[in-house]
C-alpha cells in the first residue's frame, strides 16, 4: 500500500496545484478556463470535480453573517460527537461508492477525539478572517476570491479535524493562504498589531517547511507537529 500511498499523495498536489493556478480565472471572470482547469486537475484527482460549482460560489461577496453559520457549524462537528457520528452516517448514502469505504474508517476512529495547537490555530484564523470580512472585501474582487477560498478552507480542516483524511478537502481551498496572509500584511501594513501578525505567520510557515524537512506527513496540515 505505500506505493499507492505515495502516488495519491502526488496526484492530490499535481490536482491542488493544478487548481491553484486556475483561482485568478474566477476574479478575471473567464469561466470556460475555470471549468476546464477543473476537469484537468480531475484527471489527476477525482476530488477535483467538486470544485466545479465554486467558480459561482468564491467570487460572491457574501455578507457575514455566511461564514458565522459555517464555522459555528464546522465547530461543532469537531467538538460533539453524537453530531459528527450523525453526519458520516447520513453523508454516506450521497457519497460516491468508491468513496463509501472513508465513513466506515471515520467511524472506527472518531471515538478517539482530541484537539491540539493546530485546532486552536484553525479558530483564531478562521475569527480573524470573520473579524476582517468587509475589510479584506474593499481591497477588490481578487481579494473576496482569495478570501472566501482560505475560509472554505479553515472551516473544512476545523470541521473535518475528527474526519480522519476527510480533511484534505481542504488543501484545494486553505493553499489559498500564500496569497491571503501577503496580501493581509500589505492592506494592514500600516497597523500596529502588523508585526504580530507577521510573525505568528512566519511561525506558521516555519512549521510547514519542518514538516517537509522531517517527511511528516497527515490528512490535516501540521496536525502531528502541533497536536
Amino acid at each position: 500500500s505505500f506505493p499507492f500511498f505515495q502516488t495519491n499523495g502526488v496526484r492530490s498536489a499535481i490536482a491542488i496545484a493544478i487548481i491553484f493556478y486556475c483561482y485568478p480565472f474566477i476574479w478575471c471572470k473567464k469561466p470556460k478556463r475555470w471549468f476546464l482547469g477543473i476537469i484537468f486537475a480531475s484527471g489527476f484527482h477525482y476530488t477535483a470535480f467538486l470544485l466545479l460549482p465554486f467558480y459561482w460560489i468564491l467570487k460572491r461577496n457574501w455578507g457575514v453573517w455566511l461564514p458565522g453559520i459555517l464555522l459555528f457549524i464546522s465547530v461543532l462537528l469537531s467538538t460533539k460527537k453524537n453530531i459528527a457520528v450523525f453526519f458520516i452516517t447520513s453523508a454516506v448514502d450521497y457519497l460516491p461508492p468508491i468513496y463509501r469505504h472513508y465513513s466506515e474508517n471515520i467511524l472506527a476512529r472518531i471515538q478517539d477525539f482530541g484537539w491540539g495547537f493546530g485546532y486552536i490555530w484553525y479558530l483564531i484564523v478562521g475569527v480573524f478572517i470573520i473579524f476582517n470580512w468587509n475589510r479584506v472585501a474593499i481591497i477588490g474582487s481578487h481579494a473576496v476570491v482569495i478570501r472566501n477560498a482560505y475560509f472554505f478552507g479553515i472551516v473544512i480542516l476545523i470541521g473535518a479535524y475528527q474526519f480522519w483524511a476527510i480533511g484534505r478537502l481542504a488543501w484545494f481551498f486553505s493553499i489559498s493562504s500564500i496569497l491571503f496572509w501577503p496580501l493581509v500584511i500589505k492592506y494592514f501594513r500600516k497597523n500596529i498589531a502588523t508585526m504580530i501578525l507577521i510573525f505568528v505567520v512566519g511561525a506558521y510557515f516555519a512549521l510547514f517547511a519542518h514538516a517537509l524537512i522531517t517527511g511528516s506527513h497527515d490528512a490535516i496540515p501540521y496536525q502531528s507537529i502541533l497536536s
